[in-house]
């Protein structure tokens, strides 16, 4: 099992790897990413015996493959633990739907230079999403945004699949006092 607030998973024992319900796509710089949720790694013996499991989270780099055999303190997959992603499952050309300036997303500059567009509250018909055409604007895919999101892409980028759309914070857990 993985916590919110690590990066990375790396196996305890030798084996083989074996992989559970993870669907992946090759991104732009040849790595799979994982578009699944709930998918898990698995390594087994040489007897098909169950070792250990790892659960993969959503956005997570795969850095073995299925029946690669590894050693001890081999890295299985990393992830940011400070964002849930918003993946592309297809390449294609970006167009934003719904997001207009004050009412349904912000910008704003950040002190590095860089331009940040978040998702903000928004009421009525407007509903923000990043949408996915081909050269002739036939729609490929589009992607809700949901509220805090941070547009990670401009209109009229081409992007390919696996890429990251837009990165949603991840919530902060841990202990806290109650007294």
């Amino acid at each position: 099992m993985f916590m919110p607030s690590e990066s990375s998973c790396t196996r305890l024992k030798q084996g083989v790897v074996r992989f559970a319900r993870i669907r992946s796509v090759v991104n732009s710089e040849g790595r799979n990413v994982v578009l699944t949720r709930n998918g898990e790694i698995i390594i087994i013996d040489p007897k098909e015996r169950e070792l250990e499991k790892y659960r993969v989270p959503n956005g997570a780099t795969l850095m073995v493959s299925e029946n690669d055999e590894i050693d001890p303190d081999q890295v299985l997959c990393q992830w940011d633990p400070h964002s849930v992603p918003i993946l592309a499952e297809v390449g294609g050309k970006v167009r934003y739907e719904d997001c207009v300036e004050g009412k349904s997303i912000r910008t704003e500059r950040e002190a590095s230079g860089n331009i940040r567009r978040t998702v903000i509250e928004h009421k009525g018909d407007l509903h923000p999403q990043i949408v996915l055409e081909d050269g002739t604007g036939k729609i490929l895919d589009f992607y809700y945004l949901p509220e805090r999101a941070s547009l990670e892409v401009e209109i009229g980028d081409q992007i390919s699949a696996g890429s990251i759309v837009a990165k949603n914070p991840r919530e902060a857990t841990g202990t806290q006092d109650i007294t």
